[in-house]
């Protein structure tokens, strides 16, 4: 490779992925894109993570060791960004692998619209042992069309983005969403208008979900939530709260919290049956709930919730008219 071709700094956050990090590390130092460094963050793992990554004698690859602390999904991935030299940089989940072509499919779509394409990749999901590919939606503005639902948002991985360096530094991720950070990235980054999307439309990227994913955690539902209503303040032209604590004593016994309550209860459900029953880790028990006793499936009952929420919208292109505290 010349080097006049950019440098891709591929950013791998880890913390106690032991079995799964030399993997990941080895799919992208294996990439046919040669002019590449790998910026490992490791957050205080209390395994042998740092130890495997450090054991690779590869030169790109520099080891980052967090001290002090775990600082958490969002701040590590901006401590990486800040370490990187790269023009562009690449996302790596330490959990994932990526196919050898990929950094070179995605930096040639990237180079189309220098400084402002956003590059993702369909992937190769697993669950537990179910495999599927996705193929995602391959322009913008079916791209974010997809973060504007209630329901089916997923549109873009962000575990395969490549993006400008110089565009994630004016935009950073946010550590005050302990989950969802890249949902969140997207939702800013699209709104900017700074940026196009794009996803290649090849396989390029493996997505596994395991045991230890963040979605068995009580949390995640909760974070899934403080974003979504995060997107519909700024739609509606007011500011964030900047805690998950405040938006919630902020919403009162009325509509509100009937509404986010009712969406979050469907969530957890349809992740049990989407997600959590593949899985070795057991599911949350099954509660009843007020959305439940309509006879809806959880699917249904989203789609249901889309449509009332829609209903309250005064433009078919926005949910900025959507009652949020």
């Amino acid at each position: 490779m010349q080097s006049s071709e950019p440098l891709v700094s591929v950013i791998i956050p880890v913390r106690n992925e032991q079995g799964c990090v030399g993997t990941a590390l080895a799919s992208i130092l294996n990439q046919s894109y040669r002019r590449l460094e790998v910026v490992v963050v490791d957050d205080c793992s209390e395994d042998r993570s740092a130890a495997i990554c450090r054991g690779f004698l590869d030169p790109r690859v520099h080891v980052h060791s967090v001290t002090g602390g775990p600082l958490g999904a969002a701040a590590v991935r901006n401590t990486g960004i800040r370490l990187a030299r790269g023009e562009y940089i690449a996302n790596q989940d330490a959990d994932d692998w990526s196919r050898p072509e990929r950094i070179e499919t995605q930096l040639a779509a990237a180079l189309d619209a220098p400084g402002r394409r956003v590059v993702g990749t369909a992937i190769e999901h697993r669950i537990g042992a179910l495999r599927r590919d996705w193929v995602m939606p391959r322009s913008h503005e079916q791209i974010v069309l997809g973060f504007r639902r209630l329901v089916n948002r997923t549109t873009f991985v962000a575990g395969t983005m490549l993006a400008p360096a110089d565009l994630l530094r004016r935009i950073p991720y946010r550590p005050r969403f302990r989950f969802h950070e890249d949902w969140d990235l997207l939702l800013r980054l699209s709104e900017s208008r700074l940026v196009e999307f794009y996803n290649c439309p090849e396989v390029l990227y493996t997505y596994r979900i395991s045991g230890k994913c963040s979605v068995n955690d009580p949390e995640w539902v909760r974070y899934n939530l403080f974003v979504r209503a995060s997107q519909l303040r700024r739609a509606r032209g007011l500011s964030e709260y900047p805690t998950i604590g405040e938006w919630e004593s902020a919403l009162g016994d009325g509509w509100g919290r009937a509404y986010w309550s009712a969406l979050g209860w469907l969530i957890d459900k349809r992740l049990n049956r989407t997600h959590r029953r593949h899985l070795t880790v057991l599911a949350p028990s099954d509660e009843a709930g007020p959305v439940r006793r309509s006879g809806l499936s959880p699917t249904e009952s989203l789609e249901r919730l889309d449509r009332l929420a829609r209903a309250e919208c005064s433009s078919a292109d926005s949910l900025s008219s959507v009652q949020a505290p």
